[in-house]
């Protein structure tokens, strides 16, 4: 009785192999990584980044520095610009920002400054943005 039941292991059983064919496969429909809908597009630019900097940029080429959201891209930031300043940029450009471990001067314990993501929006020469 054992030989026939460690057999029956290694062997096939021709009722679970036609379940199995019988089974569809459902494809579930791909989730796009742009996550930020039409009307939430405040939540894509946190602040203007007021650096020297961004001041000078501003002043000479036209170039405006903003903190924007981790998972933003171009075409968001760019969207977010028309709907909340009502100018429409010529090019959007993205760095991320590191994170950097800092120390505490005062008891010396080990933290994290948090990172982020910059975004340098270009506009054409009559534009302007105005930060209140």
């Amino acid at each position: 009785m054992i030989r026939n039941n460690t057999m029956a292991l290694f062997g096939k059983n021709k009722k679970t192999e036609k379940v199995i064919k019988a089974e569809k496969v459902v494809k579930t429909p791909s989730v796009s990584k742009n996550t930020f809908i039409k009307k939430d597009l405040n939540a894509v630019i946190l602040n203007p980044r007021v650096t020297e900097k961004g001041a000078v940029l501003a002043e000479v080429q036209n170039v405006y520095p903003f903190d924007v959201h981790k998972d933003a891209n171009k075409k968001d930031v760019a969207d977010a610009i028309k709907e909340i300043y009502k100018v429409t940029p010529v090019k959007v450009r993205i760095l991320k920002i590191a994170y950097k471990t800092v120390r505490s001067r005062r008891t010396g314990q080990k933290g994290v400054k948090a990172g982020g993501k910059k975004a340098y929006v270009y506009l054409k020469k009559g534009d302007k943005i105005e930060f209140v």
